[in-house]
């Protein structure tokens, strides 16, 4: 299934009931949100929904009216599916909300986005500088780093986390992250690594050369193979001062610590996902071509195009001459369960073979 789907005054769910051998599909209308949605992370053991963006009120039926039911919700808000109700997660933050990753192990939510500020009962206007942590348990937020020294110089607009060496991928516009141990700050170009443990930033490189030359718009986690693909607006790589020349999108092994193979892609890389089941990574963005390194060949892939991970060798949705999409693709979620790739972005034509 593709297609494109933006908002900016509701949030809406698609349902999927079965019964009497039919089965009906229908969209459920929720009142939203007075403002953009950035991010959408689901709780399925708990049944709620996060949403994260660029709004201040929640709980919205009719943008052109006013209502006694309006919640104030500064960017981040929760909705209980089961209970149908609003939740703030303290007064929320100062400004935009990007990306939004649920640790359910430890029973946290970490934020990432353009903020420099949290704020809940206990502490007004804490800074948090573009990425913070609210404690499920506890309903407080929570910094990476020290009360003064914490965060990045630059917004965060991806995040993974890697349970097995418990860290929290980051990627964004930052070039210095800052904690209890790098006062003054640490450079790092574009992403970076938080020790959940330790609770300081590590590298993906070296110390003096490390990350990308450019943003990082998203990440994703091969577990399998114990890769990190990395995508965004960049052409190299760092672990020393020569680089390794990768455009668009990159792949890192964190058991050895080394970039793996090299990607050329033509323009910007929006949106990852994995399929561990069938070894692909389903990549999306901006981008009309890529070279493939295992057939030395330049392919016409459109805006969507996927990988095998055991080969790194590229495959068209659709064929050749008819694959993709006619605009940006900006965010991909799998449905394992199904089989369906859900794509999202700037397009209104999807080409089938």
């Amino acid at each position: 299934m593709l297609s494109t789907f933006s908002t900016m005054s509701s949030f809406t769910t698609f349902s999927r009931i079965v019964g009497s051998g039919v089965q009906y599909n229908f969209w459920d209308k929720i009142n939203g949100t007075l403002g953009q949605i950035n991010a959408v992370e689901v709780d399925n053991s708990n049944n709620i929904v996060y949403l994260g963006g660029q709004f201040t009120y929640a709980n919205v039926s009719d943008i052109n009216s006013e209502s006694a039911n309006y919640i104030t919700a500064n960017n981040i808000v929760s909705y209980d599916i089961s209970k149908n109700n609003w939740n703030l997660l303290g007064f929320g933050t100062n400004a935009t909300v990007n990306t939004i990753k649920l640790d359910s192990l430890n029973n946290l939510l970490y934020i990432g986005g353009n903020f420099s500020s949290v704020s809940d009962s206990l502490n007004l206007n804490q800074t948090a500088n573009n990425i913070a942590i609210w404690d499920l348990s506890e309903n407080v937020w929570k910094i990476l780093g020290s009360f003064n020294s914490n965060g990045t110089n630059g917004q965060i607009r991806a995040m993974v986390l890697n349970y097995s060496k418990n860290y929290l991928y980051v990627g964004g516009d930052f070039t210095y992250v800052y904690d209890s141990l790098n006062t003054n700050g640490r450079g790092m170009s574009y992403i970076a690594i938080w020790d959940i443990i330790n609770n300081v930033w590590g590298y993906i490189g070296n110390e003096t050369f490390n990350g990308a030359d450019g943003i990082v718009y998203s990440l994703e986690l091969d577990t399998l193979n114990s890769n990190l693909y990395i995508g965004g607006n960049f052409n190299y790589v760092y672990s020393s001062s020569v680089g390794t020349p990768s455009s668009h999108l990159a792949v890192y092994n964190y058991d050895t610590n080394l970039w793996g193979q090299q990607f050329s892609v033509n323009n910007s890389v929006y949106a990852l996902v994995i399929d561990s089941s069938n070894s692909l990574l389903y990549i999306g963005g901006a981008f009309t071509g890529v070279y493939d390194y295992t057939t030395s060949q330049n392919l016409p892939i459109n805006h969507i195009g996927s990988i095998n991970t055991a080969t790194n060798s590229w495959n068209y949705l659709g064929v050749s001459n008819s694959n993709g999409t006619n605009g940006n693709v900006l965010s991909l979620s799998l449905d394992n369960k199904t089989c369906e790739l859900f794509i999202g972005g700037n397009f209104n034509t999807a080409y089938l073979p």
